[in-house]
């Protein structure tokens, strides 16, 4: 199993053609898929939902991770579930009891993950570290990129949170991926893995290059793991 997973944001995908993208995404080793749900509460805008999800669910081996940007995540944890979620990522700033809807993730058999907004401290995940599988950092504030719009970049004090992370994870003996979402590319990808985090979702660019190339995830990757091991061995 890689140390490094690359996890195409299916957002930025070519949604008229998602089910190609997907057998596409498979051919070229992608390590999982990432499904950007958006209620238009929590985040302002709209994203993916359980019906593409279940559309596209038996095209692929792939891990599926929904990165639920919505509130009252608890209601809809089932859902996710049956339309052929593998991975369900939650805000802390979602939710009322973090706990209770962690527990109802890994009671359905599902890994949980827990996301926390650039601001937000790690003081509100360290207290369940032992019940989750995933940390996922948000690099930038949640929501959809306006296509054609350039990125400001990530916040840089995620960096450092990243750290911070990683050692307490190390020093625990736990085994938690910590994930980036937001303004991965070939650059900033190797700070981000210097700073601890192994798991990168991938847009613009990945899917602003045409085709979809196995030698730009594998670059990715390479990059990552390369910076990722000469800090954390």
């Amino acid at each position: 199993m890689n140390i490094i997973k690359i996890s195409p944001s299916l957002m930025c995908a070519d949604l008229a053609n998602l089910g190609e993208e997907v057998k596409t995404l498979t051919s070229i080793k992608a390590d999982q898929l990432h499904f950007d749900i958006m209620d238009g509460n929590f985040v302002p805008d709209i994203g993916l939902s359980h019906l593409e999800i279940k559309a596209v669910r038996h095209l692929t081996p792939l891990l599926f991770e929904a990165h639920m940007m919505i509130v009252n995540p608890l209601r809809y944890v089932g859902v996710f579930v049956e339309a052929g979620a593998d991975i369900i990522c939650i805000h802390a700033e979602s939710c009322t009891n973090l706990y209770k809807v962690i527990q109802e993730i890994k009671q359905r058999g599902k890994k949980a993950g827990v996301a926390l907004n650039p601001a937000t401290p790690l003081c509100m995940v360290e207290n369940i570290l032992t019940e989750i599988d995933l940390i996922l950092l948000m690099m930038v504030s949640p929501g959809y990129k306006v296509p054609g719009v350039k990125s400001a970049g990530y916040f840089p004090g995620v960096l450092e949170k990243a750290c911070c992370l990683r050692e307490i994870i190390r020093k625990k003996e736990l085994n938690i991926d910590i994930e980036a979402d937001g303004s991965v590319n070939e650059k900033s990808i190797v700070n981000m893995a210097g700073a601890g985090i192994n798991v990168f979702v991938v847009g613009s660019a990945l899917f602003d290059e045409r085709p979809l190339s196995a030698h730009k995830i594998q670059e990715l990757r390479n990059r990552a793991e390369k910076a990722f091991l000469e800090k954390w061995g």
